[in-house]
């Protein structure tokens, strides 16, 4: 006797989430005279639909404190003197880069196609902790509940105005 199974995977779908930038929004304050807000949208396709994570999900990797109580990861970068770097938060403890990381809720639709797509609008203040970069870009990825991470997304390089 001979048993066979088929998939409708084929083998062909990769597990990570996938990343693209559709649009970084840099918005002016009221008097136009500087930059207040930095709106990063992002897109996200999930083939197996493993993202977000329940509010019971605090244990193991996901417990608070730990590399993976976030699943949605956002570095900001400056540019000084023609080199890139994370500015380090100084409420951290212990000392840690300033980052805009999420904790996204669990997303895994009912039913047997479990492929998740959907949009992201990450609201980011221009001067966060009072620091004013001028020549700033971003990194996101993202990671499923099996830790599988996205590919990272990079923005261009551009310029905040400060007051």
């Amino acid at each position: 006797m001979q048993i066979f199974a088929c998939s409708d995977d084929k083998g062909t779908t990769n597990q990570a989430p996938k990343l693209s930038l559709l649009d970084l929004e840099v918005v002016t304050n009221e008097s136009r005279s500087y930059d207040s807000l930095l709106l990063l949208k992002l897109q996200y396709v999930d083939e197996n639909g493993d993202l977000g994570l329940k509010e019971s999900d605090t244990f193991g990797s996901f417990k608070y404190g730990q590399p993976n109580f976030n699943n949605l990861f956002c570095y900001w970068y400056f540019n000084k003197a023609g080199t890139w770097l994370k500015p380090i938060n100084p409420f951290a403890n212990p000392l840690d880069s300033l980052n805009f990381n999420e904790r996204l809720p669990y997303l895994t639709p009912e039913g047997r196609n479990k492929r998740l797509e959907g949009e992201i609008t990450l609201r980011i203040p221009a001067r966060p902790l009072g620091l004013k970069f001028d020549t700033v870009k971003m990194q996101v990825w993202m990671l499923d509940r099996t830790l599988n991470k996205s590919n990272i997304i990079e923005t261009k390089e551009f310029y905040i105005k400060h007051p």
